[in-house]
């Protein structure tokens, strides 16, 4: 999302890496275990693997915080990088 917006008119391939189907069957997966510190689960969920979609992890990234910014006008004018996990969540309705 930050690259986005300092290039607004270039797409990287995980943000349209997922159907709205994926998102959810992903989000369901991986949220009991958000809080992981499992660099081989991390790496899993955000590159893929054969328990993953190839960038799952960014596709959900992105799609959680576009919908965040899309429900708080001034999203992106707060310092909304360093916003605290449940807060973006409850924005963005994946909460």
């Amino acid at each position: 999302s930050f690259a986005h917006l300092l290039y607004p008119k270039v797409r990287a391939p995980w943000t349209s890496a997922l159907s709205e189907k994926e998102k959810a069957e992903l989000w369901s997966k991986i949220k009991p275990d958000l809080q992981s510190d499992n660099p081989t689960s991390i790496s899993s969920v955000m590159f893929g693997s054969k328990d993953y979609p190839i960038w799952g992890g960014y596709a959900l990234g992105y799609d959680i915080i576009q919908k965040a910014s899309k429900t708080r006008a001034d999203f992106f004018e707060t310092n909304w990088t360093i916003s605290d996990d449940e807060t973006i969540l409850e924005l963005s309705g994946y909460k």
